[in-house]
């Protein structure tokens, strides 16, 4: 019979899953919704003896009015290595989505204790107001 998913957490153990060719994986795929209100960084750290694999950045949407500025910009990293490039936001109005224009899956996998970290920066107040949904799933570490 399946497992139910509705009480577990992000840093839960996988159900056993039988794999049947060495390049399948198992996982469930899940998402962290950084929403940066001002400037600064936001950080998911990486329990003890897990590893983060970052799958994708989907579309983002600018939340908190219109894009006027230059240097309003959002950027995702593994600890400091950088997996997207950096988005300005400063033409980007409210309401419309971004994407990011590359992933470098180099730095994909976070590791134990490490930080998936959105780093956002701003020259006027509201202009990195945004959501950026990252998925993600657990990978053997």
């Amino acid at each position: 019979e399946g497992e139910a998913l509705g009480d577990h957490s992000l840093d839960m153990e996988m159900p056993s899953v039988e794999i049947v060719a060495s390049s399948v994986g198992k996982g469930i795929p899940f998402l962290i919704n950084f929403r940066p209100a001002a400037a600064g960084t936001l950080a998911y750290t990486v329990p003890a003896a897990k590893k983060l694999r970052v799958i994708a950045v989907l579309p983002c949407v600018k939340t908190g009015g219109n894009g006027a500025h230059a240097d309003d910009e959002v950027q995702l990293f593994n600890d400091t290595d950088a997996i997207t490039d950096k988005q300005e936001l400063g033409a980007v109005n409210e309401d419309t989505i971004f994407n990011f224009t590359t992933f470098d899956a180099t730095f994909q996998d976070v590791v134990a204790t490490e930080t998936l970290n959105l780093v956002a920066l701003e020259n006027a107040a509201g202009g990195c107001d945004c959501t950026v949904p990252v998925l993600c799933m657990w990978v053997t570490p």
